[in-house]
């Protein structure tokens, strides 16, 4: 076997390819001994592109073909060794890697095409005009590189194409390959390479529309998983509601008779000392009591929510005129507050202090319609997407929907949703007109 330039630069490819899917890759879940994994299949998979480079069948086309396409192998296979994202996502990274790095190779390949008929000069073997293309358009390329990888960050592994995508991706990858090992093999047609601009340009734009139907699918995937998990949040609330009412309402009975029987006890001078009787009533009363905001499911939720906000030491006021809520579902009432309420509650709970902890809520008229607003202390920093605030959570891959579901039900009758951070205090205002919109679906 001759050793030639190929051998090393195709070496240099596979690292190339290596890097991006790893870097793609990078925040998918590991396997064990993932670094000694991962070094150990880049070492070897480098070294046997290196002799990849010298397979010949005959043809020039079909040999490159051949070649590329066992450094795409070599790439995922590097990927399912290191990581436990499963093949599907192995594929996906590696198609983007595979795709990105063509997309840089036929940019230079083209300017250098450019160069060599303005220069009048053709290069054979090595030349630094290589090195500086080569630089250029890395250089060029990396803003994409990165915006690619936030986009794949973002993105859960259950949320990526489906295998259709991944495999017409993948035989668009394929053809792209046979395309420019023609592009590199065909003779010139007379003093320019006229047919190798054309080829070239056009892998290219299909190399550019494979990345740009491949993470498009993802956006709508993504905006899919969202909607669905939406809905099964609402339902979810929905059974919620009806068991919480019924709890609260059983608990509301038995602590009233339990009261009528500590007053029984009194009256007969029992020998429970007179403490103890007022111990257990002060205690049973709190149970007992009706939130009185004049909207059943809000009555559930502030009731239930407040007996969180004792265990937590928090300061819970409100002013609501819950009639006003009358042209809502109970289940979105019971949705929305909950939202909001479990929000406040998770922000608040976290101040050290006790004395910082409150959470206030209103809701009344203002001119010209209805106003929820909720405000509530908070500490460290708030990051915002999209207009509303990211979940603080380790795992946002099922998190961070409340306020989705709040901002759903705001606009589902024709409400508008603001939020203020402003020294330290977090404000959520609800702005519902006086004729708000009955959802077909809430």
């Amino acid at each position: 076997m001759n050793i030639t330039y190929d051998n090393y630069l195709n070496a240099l490819v596979e690292f190339e390819l290596l890097f991006l899917c790893f870097l793609f890759a990078w925040n998918f879940s590991k396997r064990p001994h993932f670094y000694l994994r991962s070094i150990l299949s880049s070492v070897v998979f480098i070294a046997a592109s290196f002799f990849t480079a010298s397979i010949d069948v005959g043809d020039p086309i079909a040999s490159g073909t051949i070649n590329y396409l066992l450094l795409f192998l070599f790439s995922a296979s590097a990927l399912e060794i290191s990581f436990s994202c499963g093949i599907a996502t192995c594929l996906f990274c590696t198609i983007a890697s595979y795709t990105l790095r063509h997309l840089v190779y036929l940019a230079w390949q083209l300017s250098f095409y450019i160069y060599t008929d303005c220069s009048q000069s053709p290069v054979s073997g090595f030349s630094w005009i290589w090195v500086v293309l080569s630089v250029f358009w890395v250089l060029v390329f990396i803003p994409l590189v990165l915006y690619l990888y936030r986009l794949i960050k973002r993105t859960p592994s259950i949320a990526l194409p489906s295998w259709k995508i991944l495999i017409l991706a993948l035989f668009s990858v394929l053809a792209n390959d046979v395309l420019n090992m023609f592009v590199i093999t065909v003779p010139l047609l007379g003093d320019v390479h006229i047919l190798e601009y054309i080829l070239s340009a056009f892998n290219i734009l299909s190399s550019a529309m494979i990345l740009i139907i491949m993470f498009g699918f993802v956006s709508e995937t993504n905006l899919q998983k969202e909607v669905t998990y939406l809905n099964q949040m609402r339902r979810e609330e929905e059974k919620q509601y009806q068991f919480t009412k019924e709890n609260i309402e059983l608990v509301n009975i038995k602590c009233h008779d339990l009261r009528k029987q500590i007053r029984a006890l009194k009256d007969t001078h029992s020998t429970i000392s007179q403490e103890e009787i007022d111990s257990i009533e002060n205690a049973t009363r709190f149970y007992d009591t009706k939130s009185g905001t004049g909207n059943i499911p809000l009555d559930t939720v502030v009731q239930e929510k407040s007996l969180v906000c004792a265990k937590n030491k928090i300061n819970f006021t409100r002013m609501i005129d819950g009639e006003k809520l009358a042209f809502m579902k109970e289940s979105d009432v019971f949705s929305l507050f909950g939202n909001i309420l479990d929000n406040a509650i998770e922000s608040v709970s976290k101040i050290k202090e006790e004395d910082n902890r409150y959470i206030n809520l209103k809701v009344h008229e203002v001119p010209g319609g209805l106003l929820i607003f909720c405000d509530n202390p908070y500490e460290g920093k708030i990051d915002f997407k999209d207009g509303l605030p990211l979940t603080s959570k380790d795992d946002d891959k099922y998190h961070g929907f409340g306020m989705k579901s709040i901002r759903y039900i705001a606009h589902c009758y024709g409400g508008t949703m603001k939020i203020d951070t402003n020294n330290g205090e977090f404000s959520l205002s609800i702005y519902f007109p006086n004729k708000p919109q009955t959802p077909e679906i809430a």
